[in-house]
This record gives structure tokens, C-alpha cells and sequence, in this order.
């Protein structure tokens, strides 16, 4: 059966805000999807000028892909997968992320190999392109904690 979307994302990383800044799962299928999140005055990429800091691009995207990644854990989990951002490659800002932007992140996933996937991720505003990457991430496939405290952000 097909989850009802949208999925709050809180549900489905090991992330706890602060530092969780997307919001919900719109859409997902094959380990590819699209991701809500609201840009806050207050969001820990945020410069005090209401302009994000660009590096985070790299950040949301990844926190976009663990989410999408949430929606298919290990047989037996009792909590959310973790996933290891593992390598980062052609991140490209093209555009500026200001408070208050509604922002889509979309993932498509592009192969994995060994306990790691890679996805092609991009971040938009109103279809506007704002950033891309293309990021490697391990996903820990432990059902449980794993020697992790619970609670705590893995991000």
C-alpha cells in the first residue's frame, strides 16, 4: 500500500530540529521524490540579512534524500535510517534562497552499489533552479540504535 502524502519528514530521518529543515515528503516512488520546506528567519542557513548561507544547499539536499530514504527502512527498524553523506560532487548554486521562500527539493535516484546510493538532487523555488548536487551517501541498515544515543541528531 502507497503512503498518504504529504509525510511530515520529522518521521522519517534521525534529524530533530533546529537542525531539520525540510519540512515534508510530497511525493516519493523508487528512492526518488520531492520534498517541501519553508525557508525561516530563524533556520540555522540563514544569514541575518534574510539570505541563506550557499554551502547549506549541500545540507537540505542531503536532509531531502535521508527523508525519501526514511520511507523504505530495514525490515524490523525501530527508528529511521541513518545516512552517511558520503561524497559530494558537482554542487552548483545558481540562485539565492530568501526567508520566507516556499522551496521543492526533488531526488532522483541514479544507482547504488555496496550499501551506497547516489542521487541527483535539486533545489527549487517557483521552478526556478537554486542549487544541484550530485551526493553519495552509506546507509546504516542496523534495525536498531546501533550504540547511537537515542534522541540525537545524526545528521
Amino acid at each position: 500500500m502507497s503512503p498518504a502524502f504529504p509525510i511530515d519528514a520529522a518521521k522519517l530521518t534521525p534529524h530533530a530540529r533546529p537542525m531539520l529543515a525540510v519540512d515534508e515528503v510530497l511525493a516519493a516512488e523508487a528512492g526518488s521524490g520531492l520534498v517541501a520546506l519553508r525557508a525561516r528567519t530563524d533556520a540555522w542557513y540563514m544569514r541575518g540579512d534574510g539570505t541563506w548561507d550557499e554551502i547549506a544547499g549541500v545540507e537540505l539536499i542531503s536532509q531531502a534524500a535521508a527523508a525519501i530514504s526514511g520511507l523504505s527502512p530495514p525490515a524490523g527498524a525501530t527508528r529511521p535510517p541513518v545516512c552517511f553523506l558520503a561524497e559530494v560532487r558537482q554542487y552548483r548554486v545558481h540562485g539565492e534562497v530568501r526567508a520566507g521562500d516556499d522551496l521543492r527539493i526533488s531526488i532522483q535516484r541514479a544507482g547504488e552499489f555496496g550499501g551506497f546510493f547516489v542521487v541527483n538532487g535539486t533545489l527549487r523555488r517557483d521552478g526556478d533552479v537554486l542549487a544541484e548536487a550530485e551526493l553519495t551517501f552509506w546507509r546504516d541498515e542496523r534495525t536498531d540504535a546501533g550504540g547511537m544515543a537515542e534522541g540525537t541528531d545524526h545528521g
